[in-house]
């Protein structure tokens, strides 16, 4: 079996400001075993890292790779390259371009970087950069999607994202502490 590579961007792609979108757990179940997922981030690994652990989601991915930790910035195409080293190396596999695809919300930092590093790209157009249209064709997804969900038609066909209500595997039963009685109005 050849490995397949999945590059998700992590901020706007998996997870906004207020935690996960409402389809990201259904998406990494859907793809689980089918890919080797790594997170491509701007910022430092650690921070990326704590971020995952605390939405309960860093057992997910096999990897997490920073450009900022290599003093690089998206969209260097060398991050591909970087990563795809790390991986044969942790996998004893020799992974090709042509087994990789990179998910991402920003045309001129995550599509740019998978166009210009030759690997399949899928923009999901949401969060701050969902009205940002491409400038330049290296730019220019693939393939665009409004959902993950959606998404999955061409990174796992055949792959059902399950509707449920899911939580993060690590997130706490939170109980509700019962609310005091209403005292009655007295009637003046």
């Amino acid at each position: 079996m050849v490995l397949k590579v999945l590059f998700i961007d992590f901020s706007e792609t998996l997870a906004g400001a207020d935690g996960l979108f409402s389809d990201t757990l259904s998406f990494l179940d859907a793809v689980k075993g089918k890919y080797y997922l790594v997170i491509l981030a701007e910022e430092k690994a650690d921070d990326i890292n704590g971020r995952l652990e605390e939405l309960g989601i860093r057992s997910r991915f096999q990897l997490v790779v920073s450009a900022d930790d290599y003093g690089m910035k998206k969209p260097e195409h060398r991050l591909i390259n970087i990563a795809l080293a790390l991986i044969n190396d942790n996998t004893g596999e020799n992974v090709s371009k042509q087994d990789c695809v990179l998910v991402g919300d920003r045309p001129d930092l995550d599509i740019k970087l998978g166009n210009t590093a030759g690997v399949k790209t899928i923009r999901i157009k949401r969060g701050a950069f969902s009205n940002t249209e491409p400038f330049f064709d290296d730019e220019k997804a693939a393939y665009n999607f409004v959902s993950l969900t959606d998404a999955l038609s061409v990174i796992a066909p055949g792959a059902k994202a399950v509707k449920k209500e899911e939580k993060p595997e690590k997130e706490e039963k939170k109980t509700e502490a019962p609310k005091p009685a209403k005292k009655a109005r007295k009637k003046k």
